[in-house]
C-alpha cells in the first residue's frame, strides 16, 4: 500500500476518535442495554427462572411442613410456574423502571395471593375444628403470621436480583441520576467523535482514498480492546464458576451476566469485520488508484 499522508496527525486524531468511540460504546451499552429490562427478562425465561423458583418453594415449605404441621400441598396447591414467571417478569419491568427514572411509580410484588391465603386459613381452621382448638387472638395472630411468613417467601424469590429490595430503600433515589449521567456522556462521546472525524477528513482531505483506513483501525482497536478481556472472561467460565447457595439466583446471576457478554460479542464482531473490511477496502482503491494513474499516464504519453 502506497505511504498514508499526514501520518503523525492522522495518527494521533485517529486515536483521540477511537477513544471517543469507546466512551460512545460503553454509555450507549449501558443506557441501551444495562439500563433496559427486557434483556433480563429474555435471561430469567431462557435460564427457567421461574422453574428454579418453584421447585426451591417446594423444597422450603416441605421442609416447613414437619415443625408447622401444615403440609406443603397447602401451599403449593395455589402456586404455579405461569404466576411465578409472569410476576417475575412484572417485578424486574416495574424495579428497572423505577430505579432508572424519578416519574416511575414504586414497585409493588404483582402475585395473587388470594388462593394461597384461603387455602391456609381453611386448613388452620379445619384443624382447629377438628382438634377443638378456641379461636381468640392467637389462633387469628397464628393465620396472619403463617399468611405472612409464605407470602415473603414467595415475594423474596421473585426479587433475584435484589432490585426490588434496592427500590424500596433511601438508596433509590440517588441512582435515578446515573442513567441522566450516562446519556450526556453519550452525547458528549458522540460530539467529541464527529469532531475528530470531521478534523480527520479536513487534514486528509485531498486524500480522501486513505479515510476508510484511518476510520477502519478506530473501529478495529476499539473492537479488539472489548473483546480480549469479554473473550477470556466466556473461554474460562468465569460467570459459571460464581457460587450461589439458591439455585433460582444463580441462574438468574449466570444467565443475565452471560446475555449481556454476548451482546458486547456479538457487537464487537460486528465492529471488528467492518474495520478490517475497511482497511482491505483501502488496499483495493490504493490499487486501482494507481491502474488509474498508469492507465492515465499512458493516455498522456499516446
Amino acid at each position: 500500500m502506497k505511504k498514508l499522508y499526514h501520518y503523525p496527525a492522522m495518527f494521533v486524531l485517529t486515536m483521540l476518535a477511537t477513544i471517543s468511540l469507546m466512551v460512545f460504546e460503553v454509555s450507549a451499552f449501558f443506557s441501551l442495554i444495562v439500563f433496559k429490562p427486557d434483556i433480563y427478562s429474555e435471561a430469567v425465561t431462557k435460564y427457567k427462572v421461574a422453574d428454579a423458583i418453584y421447585e426451591d418453594l417446594d423444597t422450603y415449605f416441605g421442609r416447613l411442613a414437619a415443625p408447622t404441621g401444615i403440609p406443603k400441598e397447602v401451599y403449593m396447591n395455589s402456586i404455579d410456574k405461569e404466576s411465578i414467571s409472569n410476576s417475575l417478569d412484572d417485578l424486574l419491568k416495574s424495579s428497572f423502571k423505577f430505579v432508572t427514572s424519578e416519574m416511575a411509580a414504586i414497585p409493588e410484588v404483582n402475585y395473587d395471593f388470594t388462593r394461597l391465603e384461603k387455602d391456609i386459613t381453611d386448613y388452620i381452621e379445619e384443624y382447629s375444628e377438628e382438634n377443638n382448638i378456641e379461636k381468640n387472638d392467637e389462633y387469628y395472630d397464628l393465620i396472619k403470621k403463617t399468611i405472612d411468613k409464605a407470602e415473603t417467601q414467595i415475594t423474596d424469590r421473585l426479587d433475584v436480583i435484589m432490585l426490588y429490595k434496592l427500590s424500596n430503600s433511601a438508596i433509590a433515589r440517588s441512582l435515578h441520576k446515573y442513567p441522566k449521567m450516562i446519556n450526556t456522556i453519550k452525547l458528549v462521546s458522540a460530539i467529541l467523535m464527529a469532531v475528530f472525524l470531521l478534523a480527520m477528513f479536513f487534514v486528509n482531505r485531498h486524500h480522501l482514498r486513505d479515510m476508510t483506513y484511518w476510520i477502519g483501525s478506530a473501529m478495529f482497536v476499539s473492537a479488539v480492546i472489548f473483546l480480549i478481556p469479554v473473550v477470556y472472561i466466556k473461554k474460562h467460565g468465569f460467570v459459571e464458576s460464581f457460587f450461589m447457595k439458591s439455585e433460582h439466583i444463580y441462574r438468574a446471576v449466570t444467565g443475565i451476566l452471560n446475555s449481556l457478554l454476548n451482546r458486547i460479542i456479538t457487537t464487537q464482531v460486528i465492529m471488528l469485520i467492518i474495520g478490517v473490511l475497511l482497511i482491505v477496502a483501502t488496499l483495493v482503491i490504493h490499487m486501482l488508484y494507481k491502474k488509474y494513474l498508469r492507465y492515465k499516464a499512458r493516455m498522456a504519453n499516446v
